[in-house]
C-alpha cells in the first residue's frame, strides 16, 4: 500500500510546474538590437591574442568586419545576428544559426565550440545610441 502512495505522490509531483530553466528564461529581458550594436571582437577563450573584429548593426541586423576570420571558428560566414533573452545568435547568409553566445558579466558572451572549448564575443566599442542615456 505504501508503494502505491509513493508512486501516486511522485506522479502528482511530476505534474507540478516547478521553477526551472523554462521559468528562468521567461524572466530574462529581451535586449533591443540598439543595445548590442557596436564593435565586438571574437577569439578562442584559450587564445586571446588571435582576434577578429566584427560590427553588429541594429538597423540592418547585419554583421560586418573580419568575416572570413570569424567564419573559421563559426563554421560558416556570419551575415546576421539577433539578441535573445540570454545572449546573441549569429546566422549565416542562408539563415542557419552558426552559434549562440550566452551572456556573461562585463560585455562578454560565450559560445560553445563543437570540438570543445569556448568562443568569446566581447564588446569593444558600443555605438553612440548605446551610450546615450535612456529617458
Amino acid at each position: 500500500m505504501q508503494a502505491k502512495r509513493a508512486w501516486a505522490l511522485l506522479a502528482a509531483l511530476a505534474l507540478i510546474d516547478l521553477p526551472g530553466e523554462s521559468a528562468m528564461a521567461s524572466t530574462l529581458r529581451m535586449p533591443r538590437f540598439e543595445e548590442l550594436e557596436g564593435q565586438w571582437r571574437v577569439y578562442l577563450q584559450q587564445e586571446q591574442d588571435q582576434t577578429c573584429t566584427l560590427a553588429l548593426h541594429a538597423r540592418s541586423r547585419a554583421v560586418e568586419g573580419e568575416l572570413a576570420c570569424a567564419a573559421h571558428w563559426l563554421g560558416g560566414m556570419p551575415a546576421a545576428w539577433e539578441p535573445t533573452p540570454d545572449g546573441i545568435n549569429v546566422y549565416s547568409g542562408d539563415g542557419r544559426r552558426l552559434m549562440h553566445f550566452g551572456r556573461q558579466p562585463e560585455n562578454i558572451y560565450l559560445g560553445r565550440l563543437p570540438a570543445g572549448g569556448f568562443l568569446v564575443l566581447e564588446r569593444i566599442v558600443p555605438t553612440r545610441s548605446t551610450l546615450a542615456p535612456s529617458s
